[in-house]
């Protein structure tokens, strides 16, 4: 063999020897636990509903299907006439579709059914509220003695309140999550002597709705509290960094 391709074999030999060091360092590197830090932010706002729902349901009782839609009538006019004294907007209120059952009287002897006596049609409607003027229709809602008063069989829940800009808040407290987890990935890695790299992982706790200064328990698959009209909104972001 001539000096000249001695000189090339040798070349090749040397490149290909370079090449594997090349891979196994890169393998080895790629297969090395990275250096990562996991933390939590968190973020709540106190809020007020902006919207409340109310339901109430008029029934009537009668020997006959005629007289029961009858009275029921009369309840449902006597009632409208109520919700119009307080102005509020049109399609603020609205009723049901009328529904119509029989009523038995049962009755048991030692837990068993032994009779059913039939006592009448049961004729009803369901009056449902909703309404940004939730202060109007509170102080309608104290003035319902005025409806029960008349003998009105009138069965009325509890109001329940609403947020209807819920998605934009729920933006905005994710990214101030996210702005607090960084801070205190941040934090602890300078604490630590290293630097934050990447973010190689992200995800979103479940979002809470409690009442204002309650202890309502958080659930896993999230809570959402109507019943006050004040509340508090929580969440929580996990973000992971690579550290360098």
């Amino acid at each position: 063999m001539n000096d000249s391709k001695y000189v090339k074999a040798l070349f090749i030999s040397l490149a290909v020897v370079l090449s594997a060091v090349i891979l196994g360092y890169a393998w080895v590197k790629s297969k090395a636990p990275r250096h990562t830090i996991a933390v939590t932010g968190s973020a709540r706002k106190d809020f007020t509903a902006d919207l409340i729902r109310w339901e109430a349901r008029i029934s009537r009782l009668a020997p006959d299907l005629k007289t029961a839609n009858q009275l029921l009538a009369e309840d449902i006019s006597f009632v409208k006439a109520f919700l119009a004294k307080w102005n509020l907007k049109e399609g603020t209120c609205r009723f049901t579709p009328i529904m119509a059952r029989r009523k038995y009287k049962n009755t048991y002897k030692e837990g068993d059914l032994v009779s059913e006596e039939f006592i009448g049609f049961e004729v009803e409607q369901t009056l449902i509220v909703e309404s940004p003027d939730i202060e109007t229709v509170e102080k309608m809602i104290g003035q319902i003695g005025e409806i029960i008063s008349r003998g009105i069989e009138f069965e009325a829940g509890d109001p329940e309140y609403f947020y209807t800009k819920l998605v934009d808040l729920k933006l905005s407290l994710l990214e101030k999550a996210a702005e607090d987890a960084r801070a205190r990935a941040q934090t602890i890695a300078t604490t630590g002597g290293g630097r934050l790299g990447k973010l190689i992982d992200a995800s979103m706790g479940v979002f809470q709705i409690t009442a204002q200064n309650s202890n309502e328990p958080f659930e896993w698959s999230g809570t959402f509290n109507t019943k006050s009209k004040y509340k508090t909104a929580y969440i929580t972001v996990r973000l992971a960094y690579e550290l360098r």
